[in-house]
């Protein structure tokens, strides 16, 4: 019996990591401020548009637009391909907002895998 309980000790560490792979509506604020972070990282101004967040398991969407020049938005994309909830661009447009300046305008929709309500 202590053998199994310590075996169950062990695993409780792996069991968090996999738990904090599943995105919940009350992680919803943190993957904002993540978003937030990143841009702000990457240089680019972030808007969150909005969100859909299924009534039961599922992907989650969330619709954000942003703004920089193409270095930054490089950068943004980059942070984006790796940040801890896993994900999957479904929609992307990308447009020139300011041409003497070079600012380009770019609009996402991303899915948020595992979503857990």
């Amino acid at each position: 019996f202590e053998v199994a309980k310590s075996n169950m000790e062990k695993q409780s560490e792996n069991i968090t990591i996999l738990e904090s792979a599943f995105f919940s509506e009350s992680d919803f604020v943190d993957l904002l401020d993540i978003f937030e972070n990143m841009g702000r990282k990457a240089g680019v101004k972030l808007e969150a548009k909005g969100a859909k967040l299924p009534e039961s398991e599922g992907d989650a969407e969330v619709s954000f637009e942003f703004s920089g020049n193409f270095n930054s938005i490089a950068k943004f994309l980059v942070l984006l391909d790796n940040m801890r909830y896993s994900g999957l661009v479904n929609k992307f447009s990308l447009v020139a907002s300011d041409e003497k300046e070079e600012l380009l305008t770019v609009k996402i929709d991303y899915l948020v895998f595992n979503y857990k309500p």
